[in-house]
């Protein structure tokens, strides 16, 4: 963390306080985390308990205020530690939580150029999902049943937890619970935390999707904030907050919850993204300003079709930014003769993506006509660019989205065929 601007001569200019820094050469053998606020009296002063101390006596004072004093002692040092280097409440205040640096503004820009990118990627993505397959989770036995695949049917945003979690957040960014805030560092980190609840619509039932972009500072006295690993403890309390919210807000209860959180800073190890209950959550951080993202969902590689493919829009990656990513790999590999096709692309992406989101970027690859897909013998779905190989060469019929629609055959969901 970088240092904060030193505040030791705070008080000092008009050269009238009593008490001043103490020489560092007469600090001797005292533990060094008191040595910033050791001074001595220049002249003889009353210290905060009334006592008069003689000129020459060592005292520890916080520099933000340097009429509050008292003896330098063993007992002092401790009950001064305890209290934060300080000995008054508005002291501590302003040593934890000083005028807001200029320095800090490039590092919350960040911040929140990460946040709105995070919500411009969930937001789309939710909304290009609209009449793909439903997410088979928790779906209802007669949805199941049916003898074709239950769609999405529209998106909704439905509610917002940020101020409960910017609440959350500022209660374990190291700064102590008693310690009131100042009105200017709450504007300041305003727009670091932005947590949405959508509803996902099928069949006459919801899916909800909570979308939030969570930022937990790291605050250390006389340092300079930074944004920090965002806890378990803040995890989960945003899931707790959540279905208080869906208690008082009267809405019909979802037949499964996605959450999708997204940092600025990497999520510590022991946050785990696993599917427990009636929810699922995926866990998302850019440690720039959210140009790329690591990603960490849970084990999905046997779970439905329909399933991997709504964790993909979970991803704040657009389909546009994995069809691009698409590109490189494909192209590439077609550079090196070697056919490409799903099975490959699923592989060579360690089965990070579901199958669904990989036929669905090499059917855009097609449209743009610089592609074409074909069956391989062996009947895998494969992709030729066009400028390698002769459109004539690539063996039909030709393929559709509405050719690779997943069919179901009696109620047992069938999107994952022989084909892929």
């Amino acid at each position: 963390m970088t240092d904060l601007p030193n505040t030791a001569d705070s008080g000092q200019a008009d050269g009238q306080d009593a008490v001043v820094p103490l020489d560092k050469s007469e600090l001797g053998s005292a533990d060094p985390k008191f040595a910033p606020y050791v001074g001595v009296l220049t002249r003889s002063k009353r210290d905060m308990e009334g006592l008069l101390l003689p000129a020459g006596t060592q005292v520890l004072v916080n520099w933000l205020d340097t009429g509050t004093f008292i003896e330098n002692t063993g007992p002092n040092r401790r009950a001064f530690e305890s209290r934060d280097f300080a000995w008054t409440a508005n002291v501590r205040q302003k040593a934890w939580l000083p005028t807001v640096p200029v320095a800090l503004g490039p590092i919350l820009d960040s911040v929140r150029s990460a946040k709105s990118k995070f919500h411009a990627a969930i937001d789309r993505n939710l909304h290009d999902a609209n009449g793909s397959p439903a997410p088979e989770f928790g779906l209802p036995f007669m949805l199941r049943v049916l003898p074709w695949a239950p769609k999405i049917a529209g998106v909704e945003k439905v509610g917002d937890l940020t101020e409960a979690v910017a609440e959350q957040t500022r209660g374990k960014c190291g700064v102590p619970t008693d310690v009131k805030w100042p009105d200017e560092w709450i504007a300041a980190l305003d727009g670091t935390n932005d947590v949405r609840v959508y509803e996902v619509k099928v069949s006459g039932s919801v899916i909800c999707v909570v979308a939030g972009f969570v930022t937990q500072m790291v605050f250390q006295r006389g340092r300079l904030p930074q944004p920090g690993g965002v806890s378990q403890e803040v995890a989960d309390s945003i899931v707790s907050g959540f279905r208080q919210w869906l208690a008082k807000s009267g809405r019909a209860k979802p037949i499964h919850t996605y959450i999708t959180l997204g940092s600025h800073a990497a999520w510590p190890a022991d946050v785990a993204a696993v599917r427990t209950g009636d929810h699922l959550t995926v866990y998302s951080h850019s440690e720039s300003d959210g140009g790329d993202w690591t990603v960490r969902m849970p084990e999905h590689a046997s779970a439905p079709d329909g399933v991997c493919g709504f964790l993909d829009c979970l991803r704040p990656e657009t389909r546009d930014d994995f069809t691009r990513k698409l590109v490189v790999l494909i192209d590439e590999e077609l550079y090196n003769g070697n056919p490409v096709h799903v099975k490959w692309l699923y592989e060579t992406l360690e089965r990070e993506y579901g199958r669904q989101s990989i036929r669905r970027a090499m059917l855009d690859l097609q449209d743009t006509g610089d592609y074409k897909l074909y069956w391989t013998r062996s009947g895998q779905l494969a992709i030729a660019n066009l400028a390698l190989t002769k459109a004539d060469d690539v063996p039909g019929p030709e393929i559709t989205a509405a050719s690779l629609k997943p069919k179901k055959l009696f109620g047992i969901f069938g999107g994952k065929g022989s084909r892929s």
